[in-house]
């Protein structure tokens, strides 16, 4: 129908972030109220309130598992959680300005978080050790997308570039440059050679990343593979032929939750329809 199957409400500010658990029951926010809550899809019921954070968390995402949450804070952290108990397990420092966005490497072992200060580092899940730093962006790094098969991240900056790192070894691979505003956003397509990112240029760019090219750590790419400016009047970028451009969407690719400024989360019943990649010409819209 494309109405709200539910309201979820608690929170007493703005929502920054929602993430689905992966096996889309349950719905984790982040809110400026410097608290991640926990939902049920079905029912909208309140779960549990994770608290600790000392200024808004502005990101959360679930373990490929679902048992654990990582969230990223405004107060320069990001905090592991138990999602079953709400119990607060670890916490993550070293960054030096709020934490953007965080991300669980496909196989769960390690988390990667974007910074305000510029850089993106790679953390072991188990114990929280921080493994190596992500440095190259001249200004705050806001997205952060890890490749469906684990070898590499890639980072969307407010330099106006997004960049592609190696996992083991924190280099940079390569630079994508052709935005001509702040990027905000980044994701890897399923194959791990595709990648997405959007600015506020009003632009989402569709790159192709050669595994030839990957090889070499100097190559950098200026011009995207497809490139679509037509951003709809209502703020709303719809990506086609593309098999996937998110990745905290339920199995099903339904019910995305849409975040509203008033604290309120509606779940719709929306179904994203993507279809394969297509030959060099599809676009993305």
């Amino acid at each position: 129908t494309g109405g709200p199957l539910r309201t979820l409400t608690g929170h007493a500010d703005w929502i920054r972030d929602v993430s689905f658990s992966p096996d889309g029951m349950t719905v984790a926010t982040a809110s400026g109220d410097r608290t991640v809550r926990l939902w049920d899809v079905n029912t909208g019921e309140h779960l549990r309130t994770l608290t600790g954070h000392t200024h808004w968390v502005r990101s959360a995402a679930f373990s490929p598992d679902g048992m654990t949450i990582v969230s990223g804070s405004y107060d320069n952290t990001a905090r592991l959680w138990d999602a079953t108990t709400g119990e607060h397990l670890r916490t993550l420092t070293g960054h030096t300005a709020g934490v953007a966005s965080v991300l669980f490497s496909p196989d769960g072992t390690i988390i990667l978080s974007g910074s305000y200060d510029g850089t993106a580092r790679l953390w072991d899940a188990a114990t929280g050790e921080h493994l190596r730093t992500l440095t190259g962006h001249k200004e705050s790094i806001v997205g952060v997308s890890y490749s469906p098969d684990g070898t590499t991240v890639a980072t969307a900056s407010w330099d106006g570039t997004a960049r592609v790192w190696d996992v083991d070894t924190g280099s940079e691979i390569r630079t994508l440059a052709g935005h001509t505003a702040e990027v905000n956003s980044v994701s890897f397509g399923p194959d791990s050679n595709t990648l997405a990112t959007g600015s506020y240029d009003g632009t989402v760019l569709v790159w192709e990343l050669n595994p030839s090219l990957i090889a070499d750590a100097t190559e950098s790419a200026t011009e995207p593979t497809r490139r679509k400016e037509d951003v709809n009047g209502d703020d709303i970028v719809n990506i086609q032929d593309l098999v996937s451009v998110a990745s905290n969407l339920g199995k099903s690719g339904s019910n995305p939750a849409d975040i509203n400024s008033d604290g309120i989360v509606n779940i719709q019943d929306l179904v994203l329809v993507a279809g394969a990649i297509g030959s060099s010409d599809s676009a993305a819209q």
